[in-house]
This record gives structure tokens, C-alpha cells and sequence, in this order.
């Protein structure tokens, strides 16, 4: 018996050779509309970046959220040299003018161990947890006294 899928088949060899190949997986499990509503509402409700394992919540607040290139260098530095990553933190950005939500109801929901709050903020009197109130980080990268007073009082206030 001749096996029909060998070479001197020219015209199977053709088609091989000029027809894109597809491999078809036999076990792909599709997840179900809960699993993919889910998913998407976590990703739109979450108000902060980061996975936020170790409760620190760090929150970007004032005017203008566009943060230069040395802001962000500042904010990656400061992490790295506390031995966090964006896993252990998480990040909220709030604009002064056109707020996410109040500061305080974020706080109250997450239920941060500590907050670092860069910039001006609406007031905090009902949060339940410690704040640690810094100047903006455009401000801190500009001013090297603050920045050692601010990392000083930062590793203070961590430990």
C-alpha cells in the first residue's frame, strides 16, 4: 500500500508548500462572559496602578498629573532603594481639578498601612491611617535639601 502523503504527490506538495498552515489547539478552554466581565470591570474600577501587596499606597496629587522624565526617574529610584516594587505598592493619581474620587474614600477602601501623598490634597480628617504629606516630586527633584529631608522622613516614617 502506497502511503498518499508522500513527496511524489506533486500536486499535495504544492499546496504544502504554497498554502499557509494552520494548527488547530484541541484544548482551548474559552473563559465564560462572568470570567470576562469580571476581568474587564477589575481593570476600569481600579483606581491605582500596582498590585498593592504590601498595603503602601503612594498618591501623585495636583494640578497637572504630566510627570517629566525626572519625576518618574525620582519615583523608580525611591522604590528601588526601598526594596519595593510595583507589586508591593500602589499608585493614585488624582488631579486638584478634576478628581478620580476623594482621597479619603480611596483610603478608606483600600485601607492602605501607609500613605505617601505627593502634592496638594483635599483634605484627609477622616482617613483611617497614618499620611505622610511630601512636596511634589517636580519640587523634590528640583531641591536638593528637600529631597534629603524628604528621604529622611520618608525611611522614618517605612520603617
Amino acid at each position: 500500500m502506497k502511503d498518499s502523503l508522500l513527496a511524489d504527490n506533486t500536486l499535495a506538495l504544492k499546496l504544502l508548500i504554497d498554502s499557509p498552515v494552520y494548527v488547530l489547539k484541541q484544548d482551548i478552554t474559552e473563559p465564560t462572559n462572568a470570567e470576562v466581565i469580571t476581568s474587564v470591570a477589575d481593570e476600569l474600577i481600579s483606581p491605582y496602578k500596582g498590585r498593592f501587596l504590601k498595603k503602601i499606597l503612594f498618591v501623585i496629587s495636583g494640578d497637572n498629573l504630566k510627570l517629566s522624565d525626572n519625576d518618574w526617574d525620582l519615583f523608580n529610584k525611591t522604590i528601588s532603594a526601598l526594596k519595593l516594587s510595583i507589586d508591593d505598592i500602589a499608585i493614585f493619581e488624582n488631579s486638584i481639578d478634576e478628581p478620580i474620587k476623594d482621597l479619603t474614600s480611596i483610603i478608606n477602601e483600600l485601607k492602605p498601612n501607609k500613605t505617601i501623598v505627593f502634592g496638594k490634597v483635599s483634605s484627609t480628617d477622616n482617613a483611617n491611617t497614618s499620611i505622610l504629606n511630601c512636596e511634589t516630586l517636580k519640587t523634590l527633584s528640583e531641591n536638593k535639601d528637600l529631597k534629603i529631608q524628604w528621604w529622611n522622613s520618608l525611611k522614618a516614617y517605612l520603617s
